[in-house]
């Protein structure tokens, strides 16, 4: 009876030396899980601001993108700036074109003139264009011969249609024969001539030509044209009838 004491007594102490050891191990293991856990609680919590890090360095300008920005402001602030600027000098030439008709129609010329002059200056291109004319009306008007010829003068720069040009030489030589400047009126005839070489055309070069009594020049046109353009013989026979009369004396 002793014995069988003894032997579950010694079974007792196994078993609780058991129990004793396996919670120690479950208790290692829990405390493993728990710490491998807060560990990959921290690392998820490091990576996060890792990532927070890069997307603010990826969306933070650069020094040179500020820059391209604030040149890109600058330059559409500029723009706007001109826009504006512009319109209000369209508002001022226009006006100015509206006073100088006024006192056109009145008669008041000197001061049409200084109107239409600022209105010149300021306005674009197509108020150019319409201010012009009645510019070189009101100088003429005036019988100052001078002022026309600057007129048309200021004027030929921002014209790029031939006709206009034609036209505009055209009015300038016949201005500058009225001074008597026929060299001048030459230069502007002749300039018409090389665009088109327009036989009529040519016939104003060689009627100066004829004036100036620049005969040679004169034979160096008739004969080129002609060689060029045999249809214009006949239309220019009067001046070859003048060089062979000069040949003749010669």
């Amino acid at each position: 009876m002793e014995e069988l004491s003894l032997k579950y007594a010694k079974i007792l102490i196994v078993f609780i030396i058991v129990i004793a050891v396996s919670s120690i191990t479950v208790k290692n293991h829990i405390k493993t899980i728990t710490d491998a856990k807060k560990k990959a609680e921290v690392l998820k919590v490091i990576n996060k601001e890792l990532e927070k890090q890069a997307l603010e360095e990826q969306q933070a300008p650069s020094e040179e993108n500020i820059k391209q920005v604030k040149i890109a402001e600058e330059s559409q602030t500029t723009t706007e700036q001109n826009y504006n600027n512009t319109q209000s000098q369209d508002i001022r030439a226009n006006n100015f074109e509206s006073k100088g008709i006024r006192y056109m129609a009145e008669g008041n010329y000197d001061e049409a003139i200084y109107n239409f002059e600022q209105a010149f200056e300021i306005g674009g291109l197509e108020l150019k264009r319409n201010v012009f004319r009645s510019l070189a009306d009101c100088y003429r008007q005036k019988n100052d011969i001078s002022g026309v010829i600057n007129t048309y003068n200021k004027m030929l720069p921002y014209l790029q249609d031939a006709r206009e040009i034609n036209e505009i030489n055209s009015k300038l030589a016949t201005s500058y024969i009225e001074i008597g400047d026929k060299e001048q009126a030459l230069a502007r005839y002749e300039a018409n001539y090389s665009m088109g070489q327009s036989v009529y055309d040519l016939i104003n070069v060689a009627d100066l030509l004829v004036e100036l009594n620049y005969i040679d020049k004169l034979r160096d046109y008739i004969q080129t044209h002609i060689t060029n353009f045999p249809q214009d013989e006949q239309t220019l026979q009067k001046y070859t009838d003048i060089i062979n009369s000069e040949n003749i004396q010669q």
